[in-house]
């Protein structure tokens, strides 16, 4: 989606490597990027949410997310 303004080969790089980590490290990262700068209030909604999330779909929050998630992703 361009509206995210992802480069398309760094979007594959970190959908190849968010694929690799398990659940638990997925939903520790997205609890951290998706909370940085949230609202109490969104923050436990989010909480909330993840429990419903699979392993897929959380891989593929990182289109939602943008960019600078992926890049942290791709450092860690």
């Amino acid at each position: 989606m361009s509206e995210f303004a992802w480069d398309n080969k760094v979007l594959n790089r970190v959908y190849c490597a968010a694929s690799k980590l398990s659940y638990a490290e997925l939903v520790l990262f997205w609890l951290k990027e998706k909370t940085r700068d949230a609202s109490e209030k969104k923050t436990k909604q989010w909480m909330l949410d993840l429990a419903k999330f699979s392993k897929q779909e959380l891989v593929d929050i990182i289109h939602e997310v943008g960019p600078e998630a992926g890049k942290q992703l791709l450092k860690r």
